[in-house]
């Protein structure tokens, strides 16, 4: 009895390709690689499916100002290549010590030479955008910094008419731990630190902090808004990808 005939070719089969992506709204999250919150928490604090979530990876070094000043060069790598030859609605930077090295407006620059078109945001812009939108002016902060990242933050957010007046540190060198920081230990500074009266909201600086799962209990205990990198990014990017024209990729 002989086997089954051998079929020497692949049959070609007709597809019908679609002429735009099959999402409505897209975002590219460029995270640290010694980061393991930020994905995560951004993916769940954007509400439903409405903002598609690609991520890429760029090499950590150090906190060292001149570490954070050479990731430029990946950002715009990053920003480039991802989902290269699909749209992107929103391109967010997700490190606020490296938005504040480098500069919101560089930063925002240089990814849309890499990406032309992409709406940009990073955490401190979008907290930037919070604060505005809010009338805040006096904030209470907990970091995971050394002092001269601390200082830096300091300087970045009286130059924008922001003043911190009440504020602590983990002061962790940086790299995979302070992604590793208990959260029951983020949440005791930022009771201490967010009492104070003077502050009209808590500020919790940098996406590698766990931040998602405590920020309604502070904001219950403290009477005040709350905010992480994570949650103001992931509101920035909704907010930018809701505004953005798409009308163009409209399929009728």
């Amino acid at each position: 009895m002989s086997g089954p005939e051998r079929v020497d070719e692949w049959k070609t089969t007709p597809c019908e390709v679609d002429p735009a992506p099959y999402y409505k709204k897209s975002c590219a999250l460029i995270a640290l690689s010694t980061d393991i919150v930020i994905e995560n928490e951004v993916r769940e604090l954007l509400s439903g499916d409405a903002v598609s979530l690609f991520v890429d990876r760029i090499e950590f070094r150090s906190l060292a100002r001149e570490d954070l000043l050479a990731l430029r060069s990946s950002i715009a790598q990053a920003a480039r290549l991802i989902i290269s030859q699909d749209r992107l609605d929103v391109v967010a930077v997700g490190c606020a010590a490296a938005a504040m090295a480098i500069g919101p407006s560089e930063l925002h620059a240089l990814v849309t030479r890499a990406r032309p078109g992409a709406m940009v945001t990073d955490p401190v812009s979008a907290c930037l955008a919070i604060f505005a939108s809010k009338s805040i002016t006096k904030i209470a902060v907990v970091t995971p910094y050394p002092d001269d990242v601390n200082a830096g933050i300091e300087r970045f957010y009286e130059q924008h008419g922001i003043m911190i007046v009440a504020k602590a540190s983990f002061k962790r060198p940086g790299g995979d731990d302070i992604s590793r920081i208990a959260s029951q230990s983020i949440l005791d500074a930022a009771r201490e630190v967010g009492a104070a009266r003077e502050a009209e909201c808590l500020l919790l600086s940098c996406t590698a902090l766990r931040s998602r799962e405590i920020l309604p209990a502070l904001e219950r205990s403290l009477a005040k808004p709350v905010f992480s990198s994570n949650s103001a990014l992931a509101r920035h990017i909704q907010e930018l990808a809701t505004a953005a024209n798409l009308q163009v990729y409209d399929q009728p």
